[in-house]
């Protein structure tokens, strides 16, 4: 994605599908970039290097999501 980030797509995502999860992957551990995904309305930020359990417990934060609010 030249000339993007991972917020980039993620808004494109949500403009297109506005109840899907996401999850934040990122090697960095700044205040805004958290702040950014909060405000993105995220379900979870990760930092890298992650381990696979964390991994794992937000993407059953994101199902969980899912399951509560199905899609009509």
């Amino acid at each position: 994605m030249p000339g993007h980030d991972g917020f980039w797509l993620a808004e494109r995502i949500l403009v297109r599908w506005p109840r899907t999860p996401i999850i934040v992957v990122s090697g960095s551990d700044d205040v805004a970039t958290v702040d950014k995904s909060r405000r993105l309305g995220a379900v979870d930020y990760i930092q890298k290097p992650f381990d696979r359990e964390l991994l794992r417990q937000a993407l059953h934060r994101a199902s969980a999501l899912i399951e509560a609010h199905p899609t009509p």
